[in-house]
């Protein structure tokens, strides 16, 4: 017997088309498992209209948890010796399952592989597809073995899960399942049964109709779930490494990385793509191997995947954050105008501003304007009520300065990036911040000299004489994610610290901060002080006189600010920009 599984959500317009071609089909024993993943629309009820008039039909419902735990759950459920996953708007040859099941008894198959075509429910026409499967890259014989395909397993298998019948004994020994991720959930579940398959064959035939054009379909989502291909592969590594395959498939998966991403950012619009473009330099093309070999000479099958990742990489992607309310809305873009004029050409910046419920469209209307006038990107973060009931322990600072102990949850896909106050100009490239290497540390901080002292070792219980600031900071996100850091922050909120998150962020981060040169961070607060820590030996001179001479961030971390006193130390600097930013042209402040 063979299990047809389904994961519908909301394809009423096509459901009876599917169902209607299994239960046309001239083999007779199977029986087929429907999950309904949370549908709003009529499929539910459709499905149970078929359920009375076919005893081979069953229909289970679960909150919309997607495609993968929809099928993981029929999967629960199967009885039959081979299973089929199928697509609830797909619609299927005649003869499909008879052809499958036949070539899978004939030669005790683990994997039947078979063709598909494309329909476009628009245009109503069927179209050849080669992704489902590269029939030339098959051995020339009727069982196959992974090893067989040498370094092609991945290039001559797609990891779709429609156009396969698999032994459901295979499957329980491996113990693979479906990921719940929105999208990419087959990609760790085939190609990990693929890699350990004895037994492939292939059926070089059409059977399955491929719809394309459905609205609803995840395909159609990508600008929402792009890291869930990254995830996939990445995930997909783990395993391999785990079932002893990935030596033996490390060419294939890596040209095969290389190649979805890259599908990926062909199917997404333009600011998406730059994201997902920082995401995989600054990250995925590293955990993914892809930076290792890349570019050693014809290890990539495609040269044309070659020079898209060489381009790619060419590109210096900078992420920059800023949590922001409407009131600091036009210092933040003050301070981002001056990262904006300084910024080497080759950068490519993406400024994340993180906010809550209340800032205004047309501050982000001004902000976005402002940032894509110079060619680079923004987003804005909704941080919705996240902090708002902490105890404020400094009268003019809010609670939006909280948001960046949530940067290992919010931002994950980014190893490294910069966080700055709204209070600071920028006077250089910011990119020489961005290349410091900060090593195994989890900050980047300039050190805040007037916690050097035994009254804040006492209060915070660490040596202080590394206590930083965190106006700026330079963020080694994927240590912090490493370590579950974010967690101790959480822990740490119950303190009620005076210093709110800077003091968080010292004790969390204690041992494992990095001191950047004062230049990266010239503090004006400390205008009248600075003499006194460095007679006591708590900053070094050489390193204040280059941060005075040539600043490459001010940092107006005092209750006075240029805005207020014109004839404050340094706010020269800041009107420098204010005078250009959008909110001072049109007159917003």
């Amino acid at each position: 017997m063979v299990s047809v599984i389904i994961a519908a959500y909301n394809c009423d317009k096509y459901i009876n088309q599917c169902i209607d071609s299994l239960l046309n089909q001239s083999f007779k024993n199977f029986e087929i498992i429907v999950v309904d993943d949370g549908s709003t629309d009529r499929t539910y009820s459709i499905l149970n209209e078929y359920k009375t008039k076919n005893k081979n039909l069953y229909i289970y419902r679960q909150k919309n948890k997607y495609a993968g735990v929809a099928r993981n759950n029929g999967l629960s459920r199967a009885k039959g010796e081979y299973v089929l996953f199928l697509d609830a708007d797909d619609f299927f040859e005649p003869n499909m399952l008879m052809l499958a099941y036949q070539r899978a008894k004939s030669v005790d198959a683990d994997i039947v592989v078979f063709k598909g075509r494309e329909y476009n429910d628009v245009t109503k026409e069927f179209k050849n597809c080669r992704f489902p499967l590269s029939p030339e890259l098959f051995p020339n014989k009727a069982v196959i073995s992974a090893g067989e395909f040498g370094e092609k397993l991945f290039q001559a298998n797609s990891c779709i899960a429609w156009n396969k019948l698999i032994s459901k004994k295979f499957i329980d020994k491996v113990g693979v399942k479906f990921s719940s991720t929105k999208s990419s959930n087959d990609t760790v579940f085939i190609y990990t049964l693929l890699s350990l398959a004895k037994r492939i064959t292939l059926v070089n035939e059409i059977l399955v109709n491929y719809r394309t054009g459905n609205p609803n379909s995840l395909q159609r989502s990508k600008a929402k779930s792009w890291e869930c291909i990254c995830i996939a592969f990445f995930q997909l590594k783990k395993k391999l490494i785990e079932t002893g395959q990935y030596e033996s498939q490390k060419r294939t998966f890596i040209n095969k990385a290389l190649q979805a991403n890259l599908y990926y950012l062909s199917t997404i619009d333009d600011k998406t793509r730059a994201i997902m473009e920082c995401s995989l330099n600054n990250k995925y093309f590293k955990l993914l191997d892809i930076n290792k070999y890349a570019e050693v000479p014809n290890f990539i099958y495609n040269k044309n995947f070659r020079k898209q990742y060489i381009e790619i990489k060419q590109k210096k992607y900078i992420p920059i954050v800023y949590a922001s309310d409407n009131n600091y809305a036009k210092y933040t873009s003050v301070s981002i105008q001056s990262i904006l004029e300084n910024s080497a050409q080759r950068n490519f910046l993406i400024f994340y501003i993180l906010i809550d419920d209340e800032f205004s469209e047309r501050n982000k209307e001004l902000l976005t304007n402002q940032v894509e006038k110079y060619g680079h990107n923004i987003v804005f973060v909704n941080m919705k009520d996240a902090y708002k009931e902490e105890n404020l322990k400094i009268a003019h600072i809010s609670h939006h300065t909280y948001y960046r102990l949530q940067l290992p949850k919010i931002l994950g896909y980014l190893n490294k990036l910069i966080y700055i106050d709204g209070d600071t100009i920028v006077l250089g490239d910011i990119g020489d911040l961005f290349d410091f290497d900060i090593k195994d540390s989890y900050f980047g901080g300039v050190k805040a000299p007037a916690f050097d002292n035994k009254k804040h070792r006492n209060r915070l219980g660490i040596d202080t004489s590394k206590y930083i600031n965190a106006g700026v900071l330079l963020v080694n996100n994927r240590l912090l994610i490493k370590d579950k850091v974010q967690k101790k922050f959480e822990e740490l909120l119950n303190n009620s610290y005076d210093c709110q998150d800077q003091d968080i962020i010292n004790v969390a981060g204690f041992g494992k901060i990095t001191l950047l040169p004062i230049k990266y961070n010239l503090m004006t607060k400390y205008q009248n002080t600075f003499s006194r820590f460095i007679s006591e030996g708590k900053i070094d001179k050489s390193e204040f006189d280059e941060a005075i001479k040539c600043p490459l961030i001010i940092h107006y971390a005092d209750k006075i600010k240029p805005w207020d006193d014109k004839t404050s130390w340094l706010a020269a600097h800041y009107w420098e920009y204010a005078e250009k930013s959008p909110f001072y042209i049109t007159k917003e402040n």
